[in-house]
Order: structure tokens, then sequence, then C-alpha cells
């Protein structure tokens, strides 16, 4: 058995049983000159079209305009958000330095975490869309 990875690839798609009837090899498909049996014109070449694309052309966007305006900023919103980040990392924080919390302090960050957490999720549409996919737009 030979240790070389290419031998092993090739024996390894010898032994394959795979149908390769009406594949043409690709680089002789891939030629520039034309088909002189057929008088219809050929589509352009592989090279060609790479050749005719560019992607600078293709995908130049406008940025000099101004942002839409974003909406309001639900405050209540914010600060859920805020303490169900925060009121983990606080009891972590403290628990590897070794700090150790007072217990209302803990038993706040815990109770900060389950309302923010409660609230986040009463925000939660329960309405279906029926007839739809289930996107809500």
């Amino acid at each position: 058995m030979s240790d070389d990875p290419d031998d092993e690839f090739r024996r390894i798609v010898e032994g394959l049983e795979l149908e390769l009837s009406g594949f043409e090899d690709l680089d002789e498909a891939d030629t520039d000159e034309p088909d002189e049996t057929d008088d219809t014109p050929s589509p352009a070449t592989s090279r060609e079209r790479r050749a005719a694309y560019s992607p600078e052309q293709s995908y130049e966007a406008d940025f000099s305009g101004t942002p839409p305006p974003s909406g309001p900023i639900d405050v209540r919103l914010t600060i859920a958000w805020v303490a169900v980040g925060l009121s983990p990392l606080i009891l972590i924080a403290a628990t590897l330095s070794g700090v150790v919390l007072p217990r209302p302090v803990a038993y706040g960050c815990a109770l900060l975490f389950v309302a923010a957490a409660l609230y986040l999720f009463s925000r939660i549409p329960n309405r279906r869309d029926d007839g739809d996919d289930g996107a809500v737009v």
C-alpha cells in the first residue's frame, strides 16, 4: 500500500462505477474556434463571459445619502435587555473574583434577571398569521 495520498485517491476513483457518458471534456469544449459544421451563431464562450464581467461595475452602490431615521427607542425594552445581560455578569464576576456579595444584592440580581426575562417573554407576539408561512413583517 502506498503512502502517497494521490495514489490512494486514484485507487478509490478507479474503484467507483461512474456513468460518465454524455459528458465531454470541458477543456476541449471551451475553445475559441467556431464549429465549422454549425452555421448558427454560438453563445459567448466562458472566457468571453468572464472577460465581459466586471464586479466593480456590477456592485457599485451609492452610500453618499444620509441613513433613514431610526424608530423611537423603547426605554423599558432597553432596560430589560441590559438587566438580562448585566445581572448574570455581576454574579459571575463576583464569584470569579472571590467577592462575597451581600445576600440582598445577590437576590436582587436574580430577581431583576427573572423580572426582565419575563417582561421580554411577554413582549413576544402571540398572534398568528392564518394562511401565511408564519413570518410577521
